[in-house]
């Protein structure tokens, strides 16, 4: 039996039947769990409304996709959207299926009740999917067979370093330049005081610092672009409620830091899930740019993480090159978008498939013609 839930409280009722489907589902990780979601949710759904599918037999749970709907804006045209629950905090989504059903079949099922009982949308923008056929395949193809515009596309290629040596024989086989650059980064802070990095673990222990943390995002460059840690009243909800939400044995949030003098200037938030570490922020204060604290101290937990069970650390974002010193592997990610049957989907679809090119340089003669883009010319 498939229905809708489209109140939190409806959604945070189904805590320990969640948490069984996603133990026994195909994508068992922390991003697809029950805290994690209702964390989400609580800091940031504001406009958004709640509208997760679900599918249960015998009152267990089988199958979730776990979506919002909202408006936006696709190529400075208004549209109404349904996407997964996230946005750039989240390293991936999708749906959530138990491994006793076959995956492709489920899929097409809980899309065709999506389309079949929700008419008020333009656009269908499923994001930040791990690149899986198993996965991406069927739904579009399902779409299609639909009649409905519909396309996927590989958009972010996160660097992922898998640990299997140790320190010292991972760092044998780098280059003299990566080392040089490793020695004359901490070298140059060193000259300018005391240099400390503490790793904590506990929520209490993680609260304590989070004001610290927020200064730190305060002060560096991403503060200028609105995209700071603690940017936003909704940032520090999530960042500071987080470590409390995820806290148990196998998952839980650790915060690295990196003080000059007592003076926190650098930091990186991660989340643990068993063996594996993702990166979710990382920022530095912009005054000590020079001395590179951000390379410090990544550098420190890199070392760190050789000698404490990590096997795997997914560094999340984009394939930045200071991430690609560290490794060439990476993780794909990508979307699926499909646009409603009605004439205004249709009209973006062609947008997408044929005008886009156009539209951007529409858009960017608007921006120069603007009396702020004037300025910057």
């Amino acid at each position: 039996m498939y229905q809708t839930l489209r109140s939190l409280d409806a959604f945070v009722s189904l805590k320990e039947p969640w948490t069984r489907l996603v133990d026994t589902s195909y994508h068992n990780t922390i991003f697809y769990k029950h805290e994690w979601f209702e964390s989400w949710l609580k800091a940031y759904r504001g406009s958004y409304k709640l509208f997760v599918v679900i599918s249960q037999k015998d009152r267990q749970l089988q199958s979730a996709m776990p979506l919002l709907k909202s408006r936006g804006q696709l190529y400075g045209l208004p549209i109404r959207r349904i996407s997964f629950i996230g946005n750039s905090e989240v390293p991936h989504c999708g749906p959530i299926i138990d491994r006793s059903l076959d995956f492709s079949t489920e899929t097409r099922s809980l899309l065709k009740y999506v389309t079949a009982t929700e008419r008020d949308w333009d656009v269908l923008w499923l994001q930040k999917m791990v690149h899986n056929k198993q996965m991406v395949e069927p739904m579009v193809a399902y779409f299609r067979d639909q009649g409905y515009p519909a396309l996927s596309r590989v958009v972010q290629y996160s660097p992922v370093l898998r640990i299997m040596t140790d320190w010292e024989s991972y760092y044998t086989g780098k280059s003299q330049r990566f080392k040089k650059k490793i020695r004359n980064d901490r070298n140059r802070l060193k000259k300018q005081g005391e240099i400390s990095v503490d790793k904590l673990t506990t929520p209490t222990s993680i609260q304590e610092r989070m004001e610290d943390v927020f200064m730190v995002g305060h002060r560096s460059w991403k503060e200028v672009v609105n995209n700071a840690i603690g940017s936003s009243v909704r940032n520090r909800i999530f960042f500071k409620g987080l470590p409390e939400m995820i806290a148990s044995e196998r998952d839980g949030v650790i915060l690295w830091t990196l003080s000059l003098d007592n003076k926190m200037i650098a930091f990186e938030y991660h989340i643990q899930e068993n063996e594996t570490l993702y990166a979710l922020r990382g920022e530095f204060d912009e005054d000590y740019r020079a001395y590179s604290p951000g390379a410090v101290l990544d550098s420190e937990i890199v070392k760190h993480l050789f000698s404490n069970g990590i096997k795997e650390y997914n560094m999340c974002g984009d394939s930045s090159p200071y991430k690609l010193r560290w490794t060439a592997d990476t993780q794909a990610h990508q979307y699926v978008i499909v646009f409603n049957r009605t004439v205004y989907g249709r009209m973006l679809s062609l947008i997408e498939f044929y005008g886009k090119p156009f539209f951007k340089a529409l858009l960017r003669k608007r921006r120069l013609d603007s009396p702020e883009g004037k300025g910057k010319q």
